[in-house]
């Protein structure tokens, strides 16, 4: 025996409004997390700007790897611990730390600017990219940052589902079929903005390493016995072909491919 179609309206209206409640119930507990976390990072990335400024650059970055391990993900927490690691020499990390620097804030001329003139003191690149090049080949998700995406996947999850909600209170049978129509649009939509968040986040960019110990040996196959072809040098980017135990099968430019131990690596997007 089914409900009254007013009962049936009604289950649906109090089944969404304690979907709300617990949905702003778990988010507020994540923003005042999310808040405590980010006091702790902040104070520990001002503390790396301040021993930056007085030349002490090794306890900025000591700082910086703080701040970052307390959960902040920054552009500028980025940019300034590659410029800090540049100054000590580093210039395989330094590369690493402006390459995602420049994929959390794409325009980023300081960033692009100072990414193409390391690759200058890079052996083995074969030229220095432009920034405007830089700033295109380093943006994940073809121009939205993973927040954006989000946001967007939550609102038209929501649209379609509000939309669904409306159409017992709505006269006309082609206005229902419209809200209908309406709420698969929005969720095909949905399951765009998921594709193109899976696919910016999982393949290409998660394959990206670079060499931050070097200058690193590349061999035949995995383990110390096989025959060298070549060398890394730190600041090497690479292209992650799999994983065998502790070795990799990376290719670099310039067709140089085959084996080095993973350690030496560290993939751009974490």
């Amino acid at each position: 025996m089914r409900w009254p179609l007013h009962r049936r309206r009604w289950v649906r209206a109090l089944a969404l409004a304690l979907a709300g409640f617990a949905i702003g119930v778990l988010g507020s507990a994540a923003v005042s997390r999310a808040a405590a976390v980010s006091e702790a990072a902040a104070a520990a990335y001002n503390d790396g700007n301040r021993y930056f400024r007085d030349a002490l650059y090794s306890q900025a970055v000591e700082r910086y790897e703080a701040a970052s391990a307390m959960g902040a993900r920054d552009a500028r927490l980025e940019y300034n611990w590659a410029c800090a690691l540049a100054r000590l020499g580093d210039v395989g990390r330094a590369r690493l730390h402006l390459e995602r620097a420049i994929r959390l804030a794409p325009g980023d001329e300081d960033a692009a600017h100072n990414l193409a003139a390391l690759l200058g003191r890079i052996e083995g690149e074969e030229r220095p990219l432009d920034p405007e090049s830089l700033r295109w080949v380093s943006r994940p998700g073809w121009g939205f940052p993973p927040a954006t995406l989000a946001l967007g996947a939550l609102g038209f999850w929501c649209a379609g589902w509000l939309l669904w909600a409306l159409r017992p209170w709505v006269g006309g049978l082609a206005l229902q079929r419209a809200l209908g129509y309406g709420r698969v649009i929005f969720l095909a939509l949905l399951a765009g903005v998921l594709a193109i968040f899976y696919a910016s986040r999982r393949d290409f960019d998660r394959s990206l390493a670079v060499v931050v110990s070097g200058p690193v040996a590349v061999q035949t196959g995995p383990g110390p016995a096989e025959r060298n072809v070549g060398t890394l040098a730190a600041g090497r980017r690479v292209y992650e072909v799999r994983a065998q135990g502790t070795w990799a099968e990376v290719r670099a430019s310039g067709e140089l491919e085959g084996w080095v131990p993973r350690d030496t690596l560290e993939a751009i997007v974490p």
